[in-house]
């Protein structure tokens, strides 16, 4: 058997079994808390503004111009200088979230750096205060992992796959609820205690997400598609 005739001969073995399996994504190794880095000690004495980080896509379903809006007012909530990262590649079919960053005063103080390859990206995650996710829908959520793994806290959607991703780590709200975004993430800036909770279940959390897990589960899938399949 060979191509589309093996899926098909393994879909049949599965369906026979009866049985659905969900294999979790891992997190790249070089997404963690890394060494203690000046900058990133940077809010405790005054040396640069606080950062919200988001990483992703800027599709409408991705809600950036709710982050905008969410930023716009933590800032009115949380007494320091705060600054926003928006990483991810731009595209010019969504101009929507630099337009209202514009109409709400706070542009200056939103920084679109585009692409970033993953080796940068894992000290963006480390040099971050928390990470702020509004989709509106994710398929799996690597983002939220990897800041996580990053020792990151994390503020986000409790849509579609983020509540299992994030567990009891992450803070889950309603991708529209800003004020509830707001709040959370101002708790997060002000409140060292809940941070430093937030940051090790984002560990331990972050810590059941491997590729070898997702090899070895994947791996005993077709190992029990093929016990249900005679003649195999």
């Amino acid at each position: 058997l060979a191509g589309d005739e093996l899926d098909a001969h393994f879909r049949r073995a599965l369906a026979k079994a009866g049985k659905i399996r969900v294999v979790y994504n891992g997190v790249s190794e070089i997404f963690n808390p890394g060494a203690t880095n000046p900058e990133s000690a940077g809010p405790a004495n005054g040396t640069r503004p606080l950062r919200l980080l988001y990483v992703g896509r800027q599709d409408p379903y991705k809600n950036v111009t709710g982050l905008v809006r969410i930023f716009a007012r933590a800032k009115q909530l949380v007494q320091a200088p705060l600054q926003l990262v928006i990483a991810g590649s731009p595209d010019p079919r969504y101009p929507e979230a630099a337009n209202l960053a514009r109409e709400l005063g706070v542009q200056d103080q939103v920084s679109w750096t585009g692409y970033i390859p993953p080796d940068e990206l894992a000290n963006v995650y480390r040099t971050a205060d928390c990470l702020v996710h509004p989709s509106r829908y994710e398929g799996f959520g690597l983002q939220i992992v990897e800041a996580m793994a990053s020792g990151l806290p994390v503020v986000s959607s409790n849509s579609a796959s983020l509540p299992e991703v994030g567990g009891n780590a992450a803070i889950l709200l309603p991708p529209d609820d800003v004020e509830g975004f707001a709040g959370s993430i101002a708790r997060i800036l002000t409140d060292p205690a809940f941070t430093l909770d937030r940051v090790a279940r984002g560990l331990r959390q972050a810590a059941t997400f491997s590729w070898r897990r997702a090899a070895e589960e994947t791996l005993n899938i077709y190992t029990e598609a093929a016990r249900h399949s005679p003649g195999y």
